[in-house]
């Protein structure tokens, strides 16, 4: 199922985190590329045409779908770290990037509940984030932030 389902995948953590319009538009595009590379369930095809529904409504489908396939939907801090892979990736492709993730970052840390057993990496890269934000003329923050981007991704290793 190579890169595709790959695509899915992640398409299916930013829903899972965000539930906007944007993720339901990236879930559906996925499904689409599911299906031109050759996969083909009722389920994939309706999630393919879901691209007006509500976030609860492409869930329902995503979910039977990923079933069809074989697969276990992703659990919260799994499509969290997967989102957080994404966004620290884009943000070491430069620094105009890393200014315009970092707030989503933070946001993605700070609305988790503080309870959640969160990988240290993980809580350094979002703090990282914050000052990145927070402290903008401070010349610490951005090589922090970039260095906290580094950890995190090798931590992550093959999950990244």
């Amino acid at each position: 199922m190579g890169a595709t389902t790959d695509d899915f995948r992640l398409a299916e953590a930013d829903l899972r985190v965000w539930q906007n319009r944007d993720a339901v538009a990236e879930v559906v595009a996925a499904a689409v590329s599911l299906l031109e590379s050759g996969l083909d369930t009722p389920n994939l095809r309706i999630l393919a045409g879901e691209d007006h529904a509500e976030a609860d409504e492409v869930e329902r489908f995503l979910d039977a779908t990923l079933h069809d396939l074989g697969l276990v939907p992703l659990q919260r801090r799994d499509a969290v770290l997967a989102v957080a892979s994404r966004l620290a990736r884009r943000a070491l492709a430069d620094e105009a990037s890393a200014e315009e993730v970092a707030p989503a970052l933070w946001q993605l840390f700070a609305r988790e509940p503080m309870t959640a057993e969160w990988p240290g990496t993980f809580v350094r890269l979002a703090y990282a984030a914050d000052a990145v934000e927070d402290l903008p003329d401070s010349s610490e923050s951005m090589p922090e932030f970039m260095a906290a981007a580094r950890e995190f991704l090798a931590a992550r290793g093959a999950r990244s």
